[in-house]
């Protein structure tokens, strides 16, 4: 599987609910700019820093792991709830400074301790 940095980027733009107006509004680039950085594979650390900064994700991290650990956004998990069941299912994203990137495990191992605690499932 390899890192895509303009599909993560896309991705991030939807999970948010942002249009690619809105994304190419608050990152002071045109729609077509915008358009084009999706297709790309690689990109400037200065305008990965600024992506970062307005969609409050670490994408810096992310491309700098991409030669140990490749990492692309999960696809949506397909749950009872989606397949027609009964089970809700509720999405967070988290903004993640690059300065505490190297915590998020033990802030998911928290979080997925704390959701047992509660009797709930992260997917």
């Amino acid at each position: 599987m390899s890192f895509h940095i303009g599909k993560t980027i896309k991705k991030e733009i939807k999970t948010k609910g942002w249009s690619i107006k809105r994304f190419a509004e608050e990152a002071n680039m045109t729609y077509r700019n915008a358009l084009y950085l999706f297709d790309r594979t690689d990109i400037s650390i200065d305008q990965l820093k600024q992506i970062s900064k307005v969609l409050g994700f670490d994408f810096v991290g992310l491309y700098n792991n991409k030669d140990s650990t490749p990492v692309t956004p999960p696809e949506e998990p397909q749950t009872e709830a989606k397949k027609g069941g009964n089970i809700p299912t509720l999405t967070y994203s988290f903004g993640i400074p690059l300065e505490a990137y190297g915590n998020i495990k033990d802030f998911m191992e928290e979080l997925n301790a704390l959701a047992n605690k509660h009797g709930l499932h992260i997917l």
